[in-house]
């Protein structure tokens, strides 16, 4: 059951293909968010990645492994993991197949700076190291996440000059949700 949109034309499109596509949107500052499938995507084994700020990926599609710094990971989608500043991770593959996912890369010193920011973050920062880096959520809160981030998508075209105030307002609620279960997950 597919819960997102696909193809829109209100939404930014690098690709618009059915098996590949490519929206994106950012706030300057705060964060950059991208809806994209690879229709036969393939990942080297080893090929870890890091970064300097968070990263919130969710697959939409297939059985998951991955690697977080020494945990493994393995989740049928779709699963949202997240990774804080310098913790390794990377995903394994059997075999080339369609990937498709939405990538959030926040930069949290921007969030630091919100009213509560840091309380909005605790799913990234008040844990150990490639623990608890994996969010399953119920049906109806993936309906509320599909529906945050297709908004914060759809927003991008648009010519409203509060565009990026609706943007981020979407973002803080998603990052709300991953809070609330992560807070109750770990209690």
């Amino acid at each position: 059951m597919q819960l997102y949109m696909k193809n829109s034309s209100s939404r930014n499109s690098v690709d618009q293909s059915e098996d590949d596509f490519h929206y994106d949107a950012t706030v300057p500052g705060y964060f950059f968010l991208s809806h994209k499938c690879h229709p036969n995507w393939m990942t080297n084994a080893g090929n870890s990645d890091v970064h300097k700020h968070c990263e919130i990926v969710i697959y939409l599609q297939d059985l998951k492994c991955l690697f977080v710094n020494d945990t493994m990971y393995v989740s049928q989608a779709p699963c949202i993991f997240t990774f804080r500043p310098g913790e390794y991770h990377y995903a394994i593959h059997s075999k080339p197949s369609r990937h498709e996912r939405f990538l959030i890369l926040l930069y949290q010193e921007s969030f630091f700076a919100l009213p509560n920011g840091r309380e909005l973050l605790r799913f990234l920062f008040d844990r150990e190291a490639g623990e608890h880096n994996m969010i399953v959520l119920p049906e109806e809160d993936n309906r509320e996440v599909f529906r945050l981030l297709n908004s914060i998508l759809s927003q991008n075209d648009s010519e409203l000059p509060e565009k990026q105030s609706l943007q981020l307002s979407d973002m803080i609620r998603f990052l709300s949700l991953l809070n609330r279960h992560y807070l109750s997950d770990t209690a």
